[in-house]
C-alpha cells in the first residue's frame, strides 16, 4: 500500500511540475510549440513504454493535442492534463484544470463543447469522480443530445450515462442496457472498420480510464460484448495492465465457491482468486492507480470473508490493516463510493459474527449507517437493499458485493 501512494505520489509530483512548466507558457506560441516539440522527442526516442499507461496518454496527446489547430493547442492541453490528473485519482486537480480549460477556450473565442467532443475527458466524468451521479448522468445525456456531437461522442456520453445507472443499479431495459446498446451502434457507425486508432471500435475500453473501474460483474452482465473491452483493449492495459487476466474472473471463481458442496472443492477456486487480485494490486501499482488498488484490497478482504463464513477457514491476520488501508485511500481521493463499499464489507463480516469479534459490533454498526447514509446520497439502489439484508440479519455467506474489485 505504501508502496502505491508512493508510486503515485511521485508520478503526481512529476504531473504537477510539467502542468506547472506548461502553464506558466501560456500566451507564447514559440515557447509552446517548443514545449510539444519536447514531449514529441521523449515519444519517438522510446522514452515512454508502448505497454504502459503513459504509452497510451502519450499515443492521447497525439491524437488529441498535437495534430489539432495551433490555435487550440494550449486549451486542449487543459482537458489533455485534467484527463491525466483523473487517471492518478487526482480529483480535485482534474475538476479545476478541466474548468480552466472551459475559460481558456471561451476567452480565446473557441467552441469548448466542439473540442471536448474529441476527449478521453467530460463534464459527465469529472463530476462523476466528484461524487454528484444525478449531476453526471445529466452531463454526459446533454452531451449526448447536442445536435452537432460527432457519433462518437454521442458513443461515449451514452456510454458514460449507462455507467452512472449502472452503478446506481438503474437497470430497466429502458434505461442502462438500451444506452449501452445505443452507444456499441453509434460507435460501430463511427468507426465501421474499427481501425480508427482513436475509436477502436471500443467505447468501454475507450472510456476505460475516465471513470473509477465499476463493479465488474454488472459492467459485464449488463454490456454488449463490443463494450466489454479485451486484453487488447484500453481498458485491459488500464485497468489490468498487459497479459493479465479477465477483470470477471475473480468473482466467477468467488460465485463458483459459493456453490462448492465443501471446502476441499472451493479451495482451487478461492486459491485462483487470491492470485488474481495479487496480480491486480500489482497492476494498480505498474498503472499508478490507487483507487484500483484499494478495490482490490477491498476485494481480498470479501475473499477471505467467505472462505471463512461459508468453509470455515481462518480470517488472515492482515484483514484489518487491508480495510484501514483501502478506506486510507478512498478518504485520500474523495470516493463516497468506495467508502460505502469498504463498510458494507465489514458489516457484511463482522455484524455477522458478533459473537467472535464483540468489540467491533458498536464501530461496525456506525460505519453501516454510514455506508447506508452515502449511499443515499449517491443513490446506489443496490448496495441500499443489500444494507436492508444486512440489517435483518440474513445470511452474508452468499453475498458476493462487493467482491468485484478489480
Amino acid at each position: 500500500m505504501i508502496s502505491a501512494i508512493g508510486e503515485r505520489t511521485e508520478r503526481s509530483h512529476a504531473v504537477e511540475e510539467a502542468y506547472g512548466t506548461f502553464s506558466s507558457l501560456l500566451g507564447n506560441p514559440g515557447a509552446i510549440g517548443d514545449y510539444l516539440e519536447g514531449i514529441y522527442a521523449d515519444i519517438f526516442t522510446g522514452k515512454v513504454p508502448a505497454s504502459d499507461i503513459d504509452g497510451s496518454l502519450a499515443r492521447d496527446f497525439l491524437r488529441f493535442v498535437a495534430t489539432a489547430p495551433p490555435k487550440e493547442h494550449e486549451a486542449r492541453f487543459f482537458f489533455w492534463y485534467a484527463q491525466f490528473f483523473q487517471v492518478l485519482d487526482l480529483y480535485d486537480a482534474s475538476a479545476a484544470t478541466f474548468e480552466h480549460g472551459v475559460g481558456l477556450a471561451r476567452t480565446q473565442n473557441l467552441d469548448p463543447d466542439a473540442i471536448l467532443s474529441a476527449a478521453r475527458i467530460s463534464k459527465g466524468s469529472v463530476l462523476l469522480h466528484k461524487n454528484d451521479l444525478a449531476g453526471a448522468k445529466d452531463a454526459f445525456l446533454a452531451d449526448a443530445r447536442r445536435s452537432v456531437a460527432p457519433l462518437f461522442a454521442q458513443a461515449k456520453n451514452l456510454l458514460g450515462a449507462a455507467e452512472v445507472e449502472l452503478i446506481c443499479g438503474a437497470t430497466a431495459p429502458a434505461l442502462a442496457p438500451a444506452r449501452l446498446t445505443l452507444a456499441a451502434k453509434k460507435a460501430a457507425e463511427a468507426d465501421p472498420s474499427r481501425h480508427d486508432p482513436g475509436y477502436r471500435g471500443d467505447p468501454g475500453g475507450y472510456l476505460a480510464e475516465d471513470r473509477d473501474a465499476l463493479p465488474a460483474h454488472r459492467r459485464i452482465r449488463q454490456s454488449p460484448r463490443e463494450l466489454r473491452g479485451g486484453r487488447g483493449s484500453l481498458r485491459g492495459r488500464h485497468v489490468l495492465g498487459q497479459g493479465a487476466p479477465d477483470p470477471g474472473a475473480c468473482r466467477a471463481d468467488a460465485g463458483v465457491c459459493i456453490a462448492a458442496p465443501d471446502a476441499a472443492a472451493a479451495d482451487p477456486y478461492l486459491a485462483r482468486a487470491a492470485g488474481l487480485y495479487e496480480e491486480a494490486k500489482a497492476a494498480a501499482q505498474r498503472i499508478r492507480s490507487i483507487s484500483r488498488f484499494a478495490h482490490a484490497l477491498v476485494g481480498e478482504c470479501e475473499l477471505a470473508r467467505i472462505a471463512c463464513q461459508k468453509f470455515g477457514r481462518p480470517l488472515p491476520k492482515d484483514i484489518d490493516a487491508k480495510y484501514s488501508n483501502a478506506f486510507s485511500i478512498y478518504c485520500q481521493i474523495g470516493s463516497k463510493w468506495g467508502m460505502a463499499q469498504c463498510f458494507i464489507s465489514e458489516s457484511l463480516l463482522y455484524l455477522a459474527m458478533a459473537d467472535l469479534y464483540p468489540d467491533k459490533f458498536a464501530d461496525t454498526s456506525d460505519k453501516l449507517a454510514l455506508a447506508e447514509t452515502y449511499a443515499k446520497e449517491l443513490g446506489l439502489t443496490a448496495e441500499l437493499s443489500l444494507i436492508k439484508r444486512i440489517k435483518r440479519h440474513a445470511s452474508p455467506s452468499a453475498e458476493l458485493n462487493p467482491l468485484t474489485f478489480l
